[in-house]
């Protein structure tokens, strides 16, 4: 980031340098911390969803094996008009862009 589009005063700046007209200014240094810490949370958090839903698919089967004839049936007519909705709603999101 170039100091010029800081919004700090060259007395902030100065004093964030500790004095030292060649030094990093401690907000731009706190600034790519906290950028580092976001792009890793962001990948943590797409696992976190992935194992979750994981799971769930793997219940969901677990379930379905086990349920009755008719409980099947019902289960997999639900799963399959959550899929096709879902199909749905991605098919109108990429027709509109």
């Amino acid at each position: 980031m170039l100091f010029s589009q800081m919004s700090l005063s060259y007395e902030q700046l100065w004093c964030q340098c500790d004095g030292n007209a060649t030094a990093i200014p401690h907000s731009v240094l706190l600034h790519d911390q906290v950028r580092v810490l976001h792009e890793a949370a962001q990948e943590h958090a797409l696992w976190y969803v992935g194992v979750v839903l994981a799971v769930y698919v793997l219940g969901m089967v677990t379930v379905v094996v086990r349920s009755g004839r008719m409980e099947r049936h019902s289960a997999l007519q639900a799963i399959s008009f959550c899929c096709s909705q879902t199909a749905a709603a991605l098919r109108r999101k990429t027709s509109r862009t």
